[in-house]
């Protein structure tokens, strides 16, 4: 599912007029599952305002975006339970990989579940 051409086109559909409500936006972050999202959005974001960084964000435990960048193409990995079981998929889509890593920088960040329930906390300050 994440690896179609309608999550890609409605990624970018969410972020269209982003860019234009907050013209100071300078980085975005995404969460990353099967790499839908940040497929799309990074291709908003980089033909709105092409010096915007899109960094994406993964669960610690299940790290196939930044297994896939280290390897160079989509591989499956082994995934362990996680707060955000809907990021925690064992290999990302082949076409949303080729897009995103493209247009997206090229983040090595991965939450773990204390670092999630901070961010949470935070944001709701």
């Amino acid at each position: 599912m994440f690896d179609s051409l309608v999550v890609f086109i409605a990624s970018r559909n969410s972020i269209t007029h982003s860019p234009h409500a907050v013209p100071c936006v300078d980085v975005v972050v995404v969460p990353v599952g099967g790499a839908g999202l940040i497929a799309g959005i990074s291709c908003a974001v980089k033909t709105l305002k092409p010096e915007c960084k899109v960094y994406g964000v993964e669960p610690a435990f299940a790290p196939s975006y930044t297994s896939a960048i280290k390897a160079g193409k989509p591989v499956t990995i082994e995934v362990t339970p996680t707060l955000a079981d809907g990021l925690a998929v064992p290999l990302v889509g082949s076409n949303a990989f080729e897009i995103a890593k493209e247009a997206s920088e090229r983040s090595e960040r991965a939450l773990t579940k204390t670092q999630a329930m901070d961010l949470a906390k935070w944001l709701q300050t």
